[in-house]
């Protein structure tokens, strides 16, 4: 069984995430981060930065959701007992800081298979309040016909 090839330019609903001094503490603590750029926002500014930054992993939050709403779509074609993470690639055009609204619709760019695996790529482009791009995240979630051994 293989991802739905006809799924290939869907859509999905948007995903929001508000980057809040609250949301960025609780993620900086579950990481163990501890540059001070992540932790205080005078220390942000005085390397240059308008408000204290989120880590860049922070997006993990956004993309979990977007992945949950696509691994749940009873047109995607497999169980989601099958699938595994492949392939992340980010592209940045600016660092996530506190007061950021970020939102994105998840997007399948292409689906593909190689014998018994299947590929799924997904894009998103998060984009802050003014609509502009904040990152562009590339991911690729496999699917090995069968499923998982356990």
């Amino acid at each position: 069984m293989t991802f739905n090839a006809q799924l290939i330019g869907k859509h999905y609903a948007e995903v929001k995430l508000s980057v809040t001094p609250e949301t960025v503490d609780s993620f900086v603590r579950a990481i163990g981060e501890s540059n001070p750029i992540f932790l205080d926002p005078v220390a942000a500014q005085a390397a240059g930065y308008d408000q204290q930054l989120a880590p860049p992993t922070i997006l993990a939050r956004i993309q979990i959701v977007a992945v949950l709403e696509i691994t749940a779509d009873p047109e995607i074609g497999v169980e989601f007992d099958g699938i595994v993470h492949g392939e992340q690639n980010y592209v940045w055009t600016r660092p996530v800081e506190v007061g950021d609204e970020l939102s994105t619709i998840p997007l399948i760019t292409d689906i593909r298979s190689r014998g018994s695996v299947s590929f799924l790529d997904v894009e998103l482009d998060v984009r802050d309040a003014s609509g502009a791009t904040v990152v562009v995240s590339r991911s690729t979630m496999v699917h090995l016909d069968g499923g998982v051994s356990r």
